[in-house]
């Protein structure tokens, strides 16, 4: 399977998702070979499923994608764009609204969670329940 293949559908059920080549991937990242597992290592590199908040309302599917052990918040990002899932930030979009993210299902062992303990984890997952029924309208 391939990032390509996520749906609104996979967005919605919020399980994450282990990149299987991230390291050897020289392609357009939505080209990106995914695989399901419940079972993450701080070295794998993890799909999550989040959405896009503007600051004017609207709701879009995201996908955050990082190495799990890693500290720093963020990572590299897709966004589904007409249909199709394509990288953030590879074409300048002058007219791109501010707004936040919400990740549906941070990983316990994913540091760049970490907040007073699991609020930042409790925050996220909590905001994307609160929106993700927005996605697609």
């Amino acid at each position: 399977m391939r990032i390509s293949d996520l749906t609104l559908a996979d967005i919605k059920a919020g399980k994450n998702w282990r990149a299987s080549d991230f390291a050897a991937h020289l392609g357009p990242l939505h080209s990106m070979l995914i695989e399901e597992t419940d079972g993450f290592r701080d070295d794998d590199t993890v799909v999550y499923p989040g959405v896009f908040i503007s600051d004017s309302g609207k709701v879009s599917a995201l996908l955050l994608i990082k190495r799990v052990g890693d500290i720093e918040i963020g990572g590299d990002y897709c966004e589904l764009h007409e249909g199709q899932w394509r990288q953030v930030g590879l074409e300048p979009d002058p007219n791109a609204e501010f707004g936040r993210e919400a990740i549906a299902s941070p990983l316990a062992q994913d540091p760049s969670f970490e907040s007073e303990g699991d609020g930042l984890r409790f925050e996220n997952q909590q905001e994307f329940l609160s929106h993700v029924k927005r996605l697609g309208d």
